[in-house]
């Protein structure tokens, strides 16, 4: 027993003399001093390395989550408008039906008046045109007249100087002054595609009374 005693009391002194060795400071110029330095910068380094990648990947996944978004949102608003633009095509393509309906009957409507005319002045013995038909004829031109100077009012508006010659030379030739504009885009197409009617329905008329131009020549019929 005294010998394993020994034996116990062999080994705790080792161990303390051991533990009491870890207590003991490190010498400042020592090779495992210097290397757990270069290890713990190296830490810190990749440390630093990958908190910067973990936000450059935090960033990027937000742009991705908004261009996500904008790429729905631009998708959404394609199919609308691909709705619209098909719907406006066909909104177009009536206009342009109705419009060749309207040329074709104004066309029929124009002839009647020249046959109907000439089958007035057949009855009353007259050559020349009517009274009727000048009357008709100086509506047809002055319509046409009041289309043009709306026209060109609603063109010059935003030049001042330009717009008060326009509406002296109006007053000049007794041709109204227009005081109202197309408000919107679509009334300006109805206002045209209605001039190009008046226009061709004048045109007409004047060829039938032997006149080329029928454009400011109101005052003098008048």
């Amino acid at each position: 027993e005294i010998h394993a005693l020994e034996n116990t009391i062999k080994v705790m002194n080792a161990r303390n003399t051991m533990y009491r060795s870890n207590f003991t400071k490190v010498d400042q110029t020592s090779e495992d001093l210097d290397q757990e330095r270069a290890l713990e910068e190296q830490r810190r380094a990749v440390m630093d390395k990958y908190k910067y990648k973990r936000r450059q990947v935090r960033e990027l996944q937000e742009d991705l989550d908004a261009m996500s978004r904008t790429y729905d949102n631009l998708a959404a608003e394609e199919g609308t408008l691909g709705s619209q633009v098909g719907e406006s095509e066909g909104r177009v393509e009536g206009a342009k039906k109705q419009l060749t309906d309207q040329q074709a009957k104004l066309d029929r409507v124009s002839k009647q008046l020249v046959r109907y005319g000439r089958e007035i002045r057949a009855t009353k013995g007259k050559k020349n045109q009517t009274m009727e038909e000048d009357d008709i004829t100086l509506r047809d031109m002055a319509t046409f007249n009041k289309d043009i100077a709306s026209k060109l009012v609603s063109s010059i508006q935003s030049y001042p100087e330009a717009y008060s010659t326009l509406t002296n030379l109006l007053y000049q030739a007794s041709i109204p002054i227009p005081t109202s504009l197309p408000a919107s885009r679509s009334q300006s197409r109805a206002g045209s595609s209605t001039s190009s009617l008046i226009s061709a329905r004048s045109d007409k008329s004047a060829m039938s009374l032997g006149i080329t131009s029928p454009t400011f020549n109101v005052r003098g019929k008048e």
